[in-house]
């Protein structure tokens, strides 16, 4: 699934969200130039939202 965030605009943002997730056993591929997630575990989307909002992003 690809999760696309709004308001990600730099690496700082991507080592956020990357940390955010791998704590919550996530794995995904983060793109800053296309500002997406792409989630590589099986998981629900609102529960990999709730962790991006959780590090404070936007998701949409």
């Amino acid at each position: 699934m690809k999760i696309k965030v709004t308001n990600m605009t730099c690496q700082h943002c991507v080592r956020t969200i990357q940390m955010a997730l791998i704590k919550n056993k996530i794995v995904a591929d983060i793109h800053l130039e296309g500002q997406t997630v792409d989630v590589k575990s099986d998981v629900s989307e609102s529960q990999v939202k709730k962790v991006i909002h959780e590090a404070g992003y936007e998701t949409v």
